[in-house]
């Protein structure tokens, strides 16, 4: 199934060189400033760095203070509105063609923007993205590859997207700023809080095309204070978004109920993490009847016996 409304090109442009804007929404600011000297290290240089202080409580001009008198990055400050607000005034106050954005807390490899400002002298290319690597708090010396970016560059992204196989992070992302113009900003109504950059993402890739760079130059930190660490409601708003976007583009029930199979069997997992098991065996159902595997039929069996009769089929079945 190809959504895209513009063909493939391969238009190369000699010395394009364009202004990267790096748009960072500043809150908390323990990591921040490590941040900033990621992007401050980037091979490609053409790039200025928009520092969005969404309403923070720790002082954070004061902070930045020396990087604003040596213009190193330029900085405003608005009430706190929330991420997808603070990203949205950046992109406005962005002066670049092209828009990379970067969480507070996360950090890039030297050539991030060298490997990803080349894919847009295609014309037809509208966002980019890279892999990436995750590790916890400041332990950078064991990063772990994660799952997410299982899927390589996909002539197909939209649909992966709307199925739900595909993710990538706000910072490994790179958009052509007229797209965001035509296609619209970030939503920052409560319901899409923690979607709203998927739902861009969708958005975007229904009328571009999109490129991903396959080398981790994003590596996602992990941390006790991060707003995504709960991810139930966060996943919910996410199958709703994705659903009403199957039915609004008319791409049939089959589409559906294989995203509705795949959202909820993840949702089960997350569940589990948190000792949910009667969640988890809602989420199950719901899978099996939207899409009837054997493995969602297992995963019933085994949240709906009870532990004693578990474990004497085990001894039966000489199960280890």
């Amino acid at each position: 199934m190809d959504l895209y409304k513009t063909p493939a090109s391969n238009t190369n442009i000699p010395n394009f060189s364009p202004l990267v804007s790096v748009v960072i929404p500043g809150y908390k600011n323990q990591y921040i400033r490590q941040s900033i000297e990621s992007v401050l290290q980037q091979t490609y240089t053409n790039f200025e760095i928009v520092v969005v202080d969404d309403g923070s409580p720790f002082h954070l001009q004061e902070l930045l203070q020396d990087y604003i008198q040596q213009k190193k990055i330029r900085y405003f400050y608005q009430e706190n509105k929330k991420m997808a607000a603070a990203r949205n005034a950046g992109i406005r106050y962005a002066q670049g063609e092209l828009i990379a954005f970067l969480d507070d807390d996360d950090l890039w490899l030297p050539t991030k923007l060298e490997k990803q400002v080349p894919l847009f002298a295609d014309p037809s290319v509208g966002i980019s993205y890279t892999w990436a690597s995750k590790f916890y708090d400041n332990d950078l010396q064991h990063l772990q590859e994660t799952r997410i970016n299982s899927i390589q560059t996909s002539l197909y992204l939209a649909e992966e997207l709307l199925l739900g196989n595909l993710y990538f992070p706000n910072s490994s992302v790179m958009i052509r700023k007229v797209c965001i113009e035509q296609a619209g900003y970030f939503n920052e109504t409560p319901e899409y809080y923690g979607i709203d950059d998927s739902d861009l993402w969708i958005r975007i890739c229904l009328h571009y095309q999109a490129r991903g760079v396959p080398e981790r130059l994003l590596l996602y930190r992990i941390h006790s204070s991060q707003a995504s660490r709960n991810m139930i409601p966060i996943l919910l708003r996410a199958i709703q978004m994705r659903s009403s976007y199957i039915q609004k583009l008319g791409l049939g029930k089959k589409l559906l109920y294989k995203q509705l199979a795949q959202s909820y069997d993840m949702l089960a997992y997350e569940y589990i993490d948190q000792y949910n098991k009667t969640g988890a065996l809602l989420c199950y159902l719901k899978a099996m009847f939207y899409q009837p595997q054997m493995r969602f039929l297992l995963a019933i069996l085994k949240l709906s016996i009870p532990f004693r009769i578990k474990l004497l089929l085990k001894r039966i079945l000489k199960i280890p």
